[in-house]
C-alpha cells in the first residue's frame, strides 16, 4: 500500500483508473458529482486533495464499498504535497496566480475562507473550520517579510453574482467588485479582461480611463514568469510568445538588443530566421536583458521528416553573462521543445559549445547537408556545430542530418 507521502496522488490515480474503466470522460465524471471538470482534474492529477464526499460519491459511482472513501480519508490527512507548496511559497521571490473559481487563499479575508470551506452537507466541525482558515491566514504572513514576493493574481469569473462565496463578496470582499481584492496582509488590483484568457495570458491594466484592449491597441499574450532577480536586485521577468503576438515597437527593440549581442553581426535573414516561432525574453524592469527564438524546422534523417525545434539568436546582454542569464532562458525554451517536437537542435558557435553540450546537447558526428530547390548539398563548414536535443526519435549520431531549404546560413 502507498505510504501516507503519497495517498494524494495514489487518489488520484485510482479514481482516474476507475473512471476509464467505466468509459467516462472526464466531463463526464464532473456532471455526476458536485464539483467541476477542473477540481476532478486537479484530483486525478494529485494536485489538490480530494475534497470531502469525494471519496464517497466515487465509491457509489463504480460499485466499490468504501474503498474509495478509505482513500480519501488517508489523502486528508496527507499533508506532504501542500507542506511542499506552501514551503515553496515561503521562499518565493514572486508568485504568478490564475483562478476561475474562487479568490486565491493568499487573497482571502478570514470570512470568505469560512465560507469556501463550508460544503453544504459536507460541513467541517467547527474546529476543523478555524484550522483550515488559520492555515490560510498563516501563509499570508509572506507579505510581513522585509521582501515580499510580489504577487501578481488573475481572478476571471469569481467576481459576480452566483459565484462561490458570493455572499461574502457583497461584504468583507465586496471592494472586489470595484477592482480590488483585499486582505488585511495583501492587496492587489483586478482588471476586468475581455474574452476568455488561457492560462497565464496577460492584459494590459486600464488606462485613461478606458481598457487598453477595448479597441483592439493591445494584443500581446504573454506567459510571464518571475524567476528570481538580477545583479541589480531588480527581478527577472520572462516573457514566452510568438512573433505574432509581439507588436512593432517591441520586434525593434529586440532586433536592436541582438545586434548589440552579436556586435553588428545580425543580417537581414539572420534576423527572419528567428521570426515565425517562439520567443523567450528576459527581462529586468523594463531592459531586456536576454532572448532566444524556437522556429519549427524538417530535418531529414534516416528517410524521416523530424518536427524538429530550431533554436535562434540566443543572446544575454554583455553585462549580464555567465551569471545564470542564458541558462535561465534557456530552461523555458527547452520546456517548450519537449512539449512539442520530435527533435531539438541548433549550430552552436565555438564559444557556446560547453554550454549546450552540459545541458544534454549533443554534437552532430555525421555529414550535414542541406536540401536545396537543385538537390541536396554538404555543409561540410557546418560539420561538428550542429547539436541536437534527443527528443524521442530514433537517432544516429554518426548518420547524415540534412535541413530544409531557407535563405541564408542553411544551420
Amino acid at each position: 500500500m502507498a505510504n501516507s507521502s503519497g495517498f494524494v496522488s495514489y487518489f488520484g490515480t485510482e479514481l482516474r483508473r476507475h473512471r476509464e474503466r467505466m468509459g467516462w470522460p472526464r466531463e463526464q465524471l464532473a456532471e455526476r458529482v458536485p464539483w467541476s471538470v477542473w477540481t476532478v482534474a486537479s484530483v486525478e492529477q494529485g494536485r489538490r486533495k480530494p475534497p470531502p464526499g469525494l471519496g464517497e460519491h466515487a465509491d457509489a459511482l463504480f460499485n466499490l464499498p468504501g474503498v474509495m472513501t478509505e482513500l480519501s480519508k488517508k489523502a486528508q490527512d496527507d499533508s506532504s504535497s501542500f507542506s511542499d507548496f506552501v514551503d515553496l511559497e515561503q521562499r518565493a521571490l514572486g508568485i504568478r496566480m490564475f483562478e476561475t473559481r474562487l479568490i486565491p487563499g493568499l487573497l482571502q479575508a478570514p470570512t470568505y475562507a469560512r465560507a469556501v470551506n463550508q460544503i453544504p452537507g459536507q460541513a467541517l466541525t467547527p474546529g476543523e473550520l478555524e484550522r483550515a482558515v488559520g492555515i490560510r491566514m498563516t501563509r499570508q504572513r509572506i507579505f510581513d517579510r522585509d521582501r515580499p514576493p510580489a504577487l501578481h493574481a488573475i481572478i476571471f469569473g469569481v467576481l459576480g453574482r452566483g459565484g462561490v462565496g458570493w455572499h461574502t463578496e457583497r461584504s468583507e470582499n465586496a471592494s472586489a467588485n470595484r477592482g480590488e481584492c483585499r486582505t488585511s496582509r495583501a492587496a492587489c488590483r483586478v482588471h476586468r479582461a475581455l474574452g476568455t484568457p488561457a492560462w497565464g495570458q496577460m492584459r494590459r491594466p486600464r488606462r485613461h480611463g478606458r481598457s487598453a484592449a477595448a479597441d483592439g491597441s493591445f494584443r500581446r499574450r504573454w506567459l510571464s514568469a518571475l524567476v528570481g532577480r538580477g545583479e541589480d536586485g531588480a527581478m527577472i521577468e520572462l516573457r514566452t510568445a510568438h512573433t505574432g503576438e509581439l507588436d512593432v515597437a517591441l520586434l525593434k527593440t529586440v532586433r536592436a538588443f541582438l545586434e548589440d549581442v552579436f556586435e553588428g553581426d545580425l543580417s537581414d535573414q539572420d534576423w527572419d530566421h528567428a521570426l515565425g516561432g517562439m520567443h523567450v525574453l528576459a527581462w529586468e524592469g523594463s531592459e531586456l536583458v536576454g532572448h532566444a527564438s524556437l522556429v519549427q524546422r524538417r530535418l531529414l534523417h534516416d528517410r524521416r521528416a523530424l518536427r524538429t525545434g530550431y533554436v535562434e539568436c540566443v543572446g544575454v546582454r554583455a553585462d549580464r553573462r555567465r551569471h545564470g542569464y542564458g541558462a535561465i532562458v534557456m530552461d523555458a525554451l527547452e520546456r517548450l521543445l519537449r512539449g512539442a517536437y520530435e527533435l531539438g537542435a541548433l549550430g552552436a558557435s565555438d564559444r557556446a559549445v560547453r554550454f549546450y553540450q552540459a545541458r544534454g546537447w549533443k554534437a552532430w558526428q555525421g555529414p550535414t547537408s542541406v536540401l536545396t530547390p537543385t538537390g541536396i548539398r554538404r555543409t561540410a563548414d557546418q560539420d561538428g556545430a550542429v547539436h541536437v536535443l534527443p527528443l524521442g526519435a530514433p537517432l544516429d549520431l554518426a548518420g547524415e542530418l540534412i535541413s530544409d531549404w531557407r535563405e541564408g546560413a542553411a544551420w
